[in-house]
């Protein structure tokens, strides 16, 4: 797939939000020099779901 990368695991904060029948949302902290942004799809490794930054 062209402009995915993997990388190595990155160790953040994530704390919930709000859970609504048709979404999960939360709130994740980590450090700017990890250079996630709007629109990173990022996979939670312990869960093994894929997450979506829209703020």
């Amino acid at each position: 797939m062209e402009g995915v990368r993997e990388a190595d695991p990155v160790r953040a904060l994530i704390n919930p939000n709000k859970l609504k029948m048709d979404y999960d949302d939360k709130i994740i902290s980590i450090g700017f020099e990890h250079d996630f942004a709007v629109g990173d799809v990022f996979e939670w490794c312990n869960t093994g779901t894929y997450w979506l930054i829209y703020l």
